[in-house]
């Protein structure tokens, strides 16, 4: 049984009770809770492609080693990313994110995460470490999300 309570700040609150005796679920659990605590004071529009290629290597070498489909999964995230980045800079030009924009952003963000597991998929193996990054990137979107929720056209 592990008790757990986080609290950070006046935003976030976690409190947790996991009944388990396998330590490498509640370790992976408590990295991605800490991690996405972390990430989120981190997070910089400007750098966003930078930043989620440094927290997905990071989350993939937590075993000491990126092997090569790990890196190919994260190299392939990044050019996504890369892609939302240009489309939010695009929907930004007029300071403010119109019901359109929005549409297209959420889209980008979703084939973000389908082309990601698309390539998991693509050797019909998903390892501990490649389930970590999709896990890690499914953290990182909605905090997108909330930077693009300043500029929407209310």
């Amino acid at each position: 049984m592990l008790d757990l309570g986080i609290t950070y700040g006046k935003a976030l609150e976690i409190k947790l009770s996991i009944s388990s005796n396998d330590n490498s679920v509640l370790d992976q659990f408590l990295f991605m809770i800490v991690t996405a605590i972390l990430m989120t004071d981190k997070l910089d529009a400007n750098n966003i492609v930078q930043q989620i290629q440094d927290e997905l290597s990071k989350i993939a070498g937590e075993d000491g080693t990126i092997s090569s489909d790990e890196q190919s999964l994260i190299d392939s995230i990044v050019v996504e990313v890369g892609k939302y980045k240009n489309l939010l800079d695009q929907s930004l030009e007029d300071g403010k994110i119109d019901q359109q924009e929005r549409i297209r952003l959420f889209q980008t963000k979703f084939t973000i995460i389908q082309k990601a597991v698309g390539k998991i998929r693509d050797d019909m193996i998903v390892s501990k470490d490649e389930q970590a990054i999709i896990d890690g990137l499914q953290q990182l979107l909605p905090m997108i999300s909330e930077y693009e929720d300043k500029f929407i056209e209310k």
